[in-house]
């Protein structure tokens, strides 16, 4: 029972991460003449994390947090991004496990009790877009699935800043986190932008 869950909960994550088309309605009629869009009214975005490292070597610990009070949870999926400007990242993130390829967070071990595992855990440099992109994803393998009681931590990570930088800002990129519930419902920053922080 706990495979076929597993074999579930991953290929909800996987399904996560795939890149979705977005129709855009033409903005000319038939007859060529212009037409006039209806404006959406915004969805809520998540708050962006920022904070200041004054000098160069300051560090900071940031935490993935997952807020969603009695809500039975099968997996979670997220993308924290951070955008520099020069050549390359002005900060460094600290690899939690040097085993490992690559660099980690430290996902919170204390869950492995609970049914939870962490099959994407990953920082990379996208020297394209200038943006350092930390992945995170965790599956429940669980018949019952997951009820946090309150916040709990998801994972951490370490910054240490390569240069003084006076607003660090972190966010979640809306469309790459979710978190699926039992049932199978995709829960996006859209709908409940408190269901993942950063603090």
């Amino acid at each position: 029972m706990k495979i076929v869950v597993l074999v579930f909960a991953v290929a909800a994550l996987v399904g996560l991460y795939a890149l979705k088309s977005t129709y855009k309605p033409s903005t000319s009629s038939p007859s060529g003449q212009a037409v006039v869009q209806a404006t959406s009214i915004p969805k809520p975005t998540p708050t962006p994390f920022i904070r200041s490292l004054n000098s160069k070597g300051d560090k900071l610990t940031v935490s993935l947090t997952l807020n969603a009070k009695g809500i039975k949870l099968a997996a979670l999926a997220a993308r924290i991004k951070y955008n520099y400007t020069g050549d390359e990242p002005d900060i460094k993130i600290a690899d939690s496990d040097t085993l490992k390829t690559g660099v980690q967070t430290k996902s919170n071990k204390s869950l492995l009790d609970a049914g939870w595992l962490f099959p994407i855990n990953k920082v990379e440099i996208d020297k394209v877009n200038k943006q350092v992109n930390i992945d995170f994803a965790a599956a429940n393998v669980t018949p019952e699935g997951y009820i946090p009681e309150g916040p709990v931590d998801m994972a951490t990570f370490e910054i240490t800043a390569l240069t003084a930088i006076p607003n660090l800002s972190l966010s979640l990129d809306s469309a790459l986190t979710k978190v699926v519930s039992k049932r199978g419902e995709e829960i996006s920053l859209t709908t409940f932008p408190e269901i993942l922080i950063l603090k």
